[in-house]
């Protein structure tokens, strides 16, 4: 379907997170997990999970996702040109009672020099940076001014405990990618596509709303409520830009607990 401008689903954001800023705990995650079955199905009836093999991989998927609280395209890649790698085996690793996970992330964010592109007006999301390329394309263009940029690796190290109750499973399913396919295999080879709309259907069968990024925003809320991250603690775990996101969480979050702790009344 084509890209029209001002028709396009809209974006998860802070201000959606802040319905789950109530760490939704260890147990629900445990159910969103196994509710991934074979009697899972896509909006259209497609058929998710067709074998143990899927079933493992799309419940490792999860549990990845939220002990590193990274975003899922960053743990599977992106099936794009230019798109994230996602891990590899060789990328988590286990030192006594923690787990370290290497994230190499390309991200494309210096801005090199000022420049006038060209972006189509048909209602495609298409961009070039030459008139001959839009000339090309056969569609119709119009210049705009934006910037030549560079990529840059970015390397995040991310350590969590070895106890946390879904940690087993990410690691049992390293264990068996690499004894199958080597220690530098990619750790999963789904789309994100797929990935998403996995996540959503194992979450209406618990009854419960459950987008991807839920899962970041329920690893933010876990760290402030259980390990008593501050502002900080989250913008460098995240990788936040800005505290303001971090302060949103742990301000929420001990108003939160005063509510689940009222002193008892007899």
């Amino acid at each position: 379907m084509p890209y029209v401008r001002g028709k396009a689903k809209k974006r998860w954001t802070v201000e959606m997170m802040k319905v789950y800023r109530k760490f939704c705990g260890w147990d629900t995650l445990k159910k969103l997990i196994q509710a991934i079955d074979y009697d899972l199905r896509g909006p259209s009836g497609e058929i998710l999970v067709h074998n143990d093999l899927e079933r493992d991989e799309a419940r490792a998927m999860i549990a990845t996702t939220f002990e590193t609280g990274a975003r899922i395209c960053e743990v599977i890649g992106q099936d794009k040109r230019g798109g994230l790698e996602g891990l590899r085996c060789s990328d988590i690793t286990v030192s006594g009672d923690k787990v370290n996970v290497i994230f190499n992330l390309e991200k494309q964010y210096r801005k090199k020099m000022k420049v006038t592109k060209y972006r189509a007006t048909d209602g495609t999301k298409m961009r070039w940076v030459s008139e001959e390329e839009a000339k090309r394309s056969g569609h119709p263009h119009e210049p705009y001014e934006g910037y030549l940029t560079e990529r840059q690796v970015e390397i995040r190290n991310i350590t969590f405990p070895k106890y946390e109750p879904l940690v087993s499973m990410m690691l049992d399913w390293v264990e068996k990618v690499k004894n199958e396919k080597g220690e530098n295999a990619k750790l999963f080879n789904l789309t994100y596509n797929r990935a998403y709309r996995i996540i959503k259907k194992a979450g209406e069968k618990i009854g419960e709303d459950f987008p991807p990024h839920r899962l970041r925003a329920e690893r933010a809320t876990q760290l402030v409520l259980e390990y008593d991250f501050d502002d900080h603690d989250l913008t460098e775990w995240f990788v936040w830009k800005s505290p303001a996101v971090a302060h949103d969480y742990t301000t929420l979050a001990p108003k939160i607990m005063e509510k689940m702790f009222k002193p008892w009344v007899p």
